[in-house]
């Protein structure tokens, strides 16, 4: 059975993965281009368009990648996903 101190590191290990972070692309850091900062929040976000929307057929779009700064929130869209680092 596992102690508790196992089970409290578990957990930190899982959330890290799903709050901020720092991201690279193509074997570079990202940074944040107004404040330089380097940790970010991640999301999706969908890439509507005119003929999909038009016939409520919004779901077959693609999405992108959004990576907000925690520090000055300025948003940065990605087509490929950026790797955690």
């Amino acid at each position: 059975m596992p102690s508790i101190r196992q089970v409290t590191h578990a957990l930190q290990k899982a959330a890290a993965v799903f709050g901020p972070g720092e991201y690279a692309l193509a074997g570079k850091p990202i940074h944040c281009p107004h404040c330089g900062g380097s940790t970010f929040q991640a999301g999706e976000a969908q890439l509507n368009t005119a003929a999909a929307t038009f016939f409520r057929l919004d779901w077959l779009d693609d999405s992108a990648t959004v990576l907000v700064c925690i520090h000055c929130s300025q948003i940065q869209w990605f087509g490929k996903r950026p790797e955690r680092a």
